[in-house]
């Protein structure tokens, strides 16, 4: 029985078509009726072209490269579903969303690990039970190539990997596509984000292991490989779990000499992209000012991103005069007076609490802010002044690292 056919798809197979060519040749040379092949996500892999007919699921797909949220809900609730999800047979599927035009649905299975899915529509002539057996067959043959991973690498990633490896991707031509997409799915993620990008600088070897390591953690920690790193992507609804992700990454990367750099949270998925460069940002800035630490927020290098689109021979203008008065009293004298006024900016100005940071009694400090006033002449509790000595102090440090051979401030 259906020698013909396995004849056929014999042919087909063996001819090294594309994927989306050996679809059109089912079509016309198996079934003479419209295919479908979606991953497990209904994402479309495949689909023939040479017909037009009016069904939601079809003209959506055929826009969009997938199925919409209403039409996967929609299915999702009716009984019929649990036949494709549970058995490797495929039926006929004529109620709900095949109440007006019936179709075949089947499960392309290899091993009990599921890859795709097949839809034939009832359009050019009537389904019957030897359209099932077709498609059977048709699916026992798909199953291995999909398995091998020649058709689309994505369908092999779990389902958050699956979209955070598209929207890195994003751009003008596929925006409303993978936009589209994120919608479907909205429902499976809380409401906030935050990006992670890790490097082992020593041994890269390890990094299949780390990010499968990182990936138990939780379900709401996706990590993968991408760019030569190590991308984590942290979902979230309370900044206390994210906080505490972070730890659990940091004492399962401790035997490792990892840099991590870290991002903004925020909620737009489709802004992951944007996320992402802050992460990497953060930690290519953050390795070259501070290259003992291991975390780098970016929030912390931001504004040395932001000078770093700025000409660099026009940096030394925007360091102020009174950081070059401190820094030189401080070089002369073997002094930390520029340390103790940043400090004393960061603190709010509160003697107690930068007189604790700095480690010295309350009265040495009032003494060290007294000498400041005799050096800038200024007030010493003039935040303006004082934002200035801070922030020139962050461009002198990026003076300090412009030459590197990673980082080029004018790129």
């Amino acid at each position: 029985m259906l020698e013909k056919e396995k004849i056929a798809l014999f042919d087909m197979v063996t001819a090294d078509l594309s994927f989306s060519s050996l679809i059109e040749n089912i079509q016309k040379k198996i079934f003479d009726n419209p295919i479908m092949i979606t991953n497990t996500y209904f994402k479309v892999i495949a689909m023939s072209t040479d017909t037009d007919f009016n069904d939601d699921v079809w003209n959506y797909a055929k826009k969009y490269h997938c199925c919409s949220k209403e039409s996967i809900l929609s299915f999702r609730e009716d009984s019929a579903s649990k036949r494709l999800f549970s058995q490797n047979k495929s039926f006929l599927y004529k109620t709900n969303l095949g109440k007006n035009i019936p179709r075949i649905l089947g499960r392309i299975a290899k091993n009990n690990v599921v890859y795709g899915y097949i839809i034939i529509f009832e359009i050019n002539h009537k389904l019957e039970d030897i359209d099932i057996q077709k498609s059977n067959l048709v699916c026992k043959v798909l199953s291995p190539l999909l398995a091998s991973k020649t058709t689309n690498d994505s369908i092999y990633n779990s389902r958050r990997e699956y979209f955070y490896l598209n929207l890195l991707h994003i751009n003008e031509n596929n925006k409303l596509e993978i936009e589209n997409e994120i919608f479907q799915f909205q429902w499976d993620f809380k409401s906030y984000f935050q990006v992670l990008s890790i490097i082992c600088p020593t041994d890269k070897s390890h990094y299949i292991y780390l990010s499968n390591e990182i990936n138990k953690i939780a379900q709401d920690v996706t990590s993968f490989i991408y760019a030569d790193q190590i991308l984590t992507v942290l979902n979230f609804n309370d900044e206390n779990i994210k906080n505490t992700y972070i730890k659990q990454i940091q004492q399962l990367l401790i035997d490792f000499p990892v840099k991590i750099g870290i991002s903004r949270t925020f909620y737009d998925l489709s802004e992951l992209k944007v996320y992402f460069h802050q992460a990497l940002r953060a930690r290519e800035l953050g390795v070259l000012i501070h290259k003992n630490e291991i975390l780098y927020p970016f929030y912390q290098y931001e504004y040395y991103d932001m000078i770093a689109h700025y000409p660099s021979k026009e940096w030394p203008s925007l360091i102020c005069n009174e950081y070059h008065l401190l820094k030189t009293y401080d070089t002369v004298n073997h002094t930390q007076l520029l340390q103790t006024c940043i400090t004393y900016f960061l603190t709010g100005s509160k003697v107690s609490k930068a007189a604790q940071e700095l480690g010295i009694h309350r009265n040495t400090l009032l003494y060290r802010l007294s000498t400041i006033e005799e050096i800038i002449h200024k007030n010493s509790s003039d935040v303006k002044v004082l934002d200035l000595i801070y922030h020139s102090r962050l461009i002198d440090q990026l003076m300090q690292v412009q030459d590197s051979s990673i980082y080029d401030p004018d790129s």
